[in-house]
């Protein structure tokens, strides 16, 4: 009965604290590159709004 439960407590092996982190820092790097993209873009289209006046 004892085992069972130490068996059942354990904690996160090494390899999916890595796989997360990874899949975390991914989302993370995507996110600023969009952030990034889009203050370029705002950017382009105000100097495009002032070549039309």
């Amino acid at each position: 009965m004892v085992n069972e439960i130490e068996k059942q407590e354990q904690g996160f092996s090494l390899l999916e604290v890595i796989i997360t982190l990874s899949i975390i820092s991914s989302c993370v790097l995507l996110f600023s590159l969009a952030i990034s993209q889009i203050g370029s873009t705002r950017a382009a289209v105000k100097d495009d709004r002032q070549i039309e006046w």
